[in-house]
């Protein structure tokens, strides 16, 4: 299957849903959220190049990656909050489903890039919030699998001790 096949089916797939579209419009807001909790934890002070990394076990020459300084972190963060907004936006009309569907990709791409400069800025939630903006863009029949997902995700922490 062609890649403008594979994307393109998921892309019918939620502008012909109206959930899957508020849904679109969720996932988007999960970065909203995020980026006002960077912000909270001053995050821009723990990532610039001149800070201590603590790199992560698979990236060990992190601070070879971190070139910003601190305005540039805190405009870097602003670029991914409009992101966010413009992604949620996007999905909120059906013709512009397309647009919102990169938009997310990018915005999902460009969290991952910042989380790994610096190994502090790992949790869970986070894990949690890129499987399931995953699920959504890349797996077919999205409202089954979504629904199972988030039984999954109550009952997995429910075995937690």
């Amino acid at each position: 299957m062609p890649a403008v096949g594979f994307f393109g089916a998921h892309i019918a797939e939620i502008e012909r849903d109206d959930a899957l579209r508020w849904y679109g419009v969720a996932m988007a807001f999960l970065h909203v959220v995020t980026y006002f909790f960077w912000v909270d934890h001053r995050i821009a002070g723990i990532v610039h190049a001149q800070a201590e990394p603590i790199c992560w076990p698979l990236l060990p020459e992190c601070a070879a990656v971190r070139t910003l300084s601190p305005s540039g972190v805190t405009l870097l963060l602003r670029a991914y909050f409009a992101g966010a907004i413009g992604a949620a936006l996007l999905f909120a009309s059906r013709r512009l489903v397309p647009w919102a569907y990169v938009g997310l990709v990018l915005v999902n791409i460009l969290k991952l890039a910042i989380m790994l400069l610096d190994y502090r800025l790992r949790m869970n939630q986070h894990y949690m919030g890129f499987f399931a903006t995953f699920v959504y863009l890349f797996v077919p029949g999205k409202r089954d699998v979504l629904r199972v997902l988030v039984t999954l995700f109550y009952f997995w922490a429910g075995t937690l001790s």
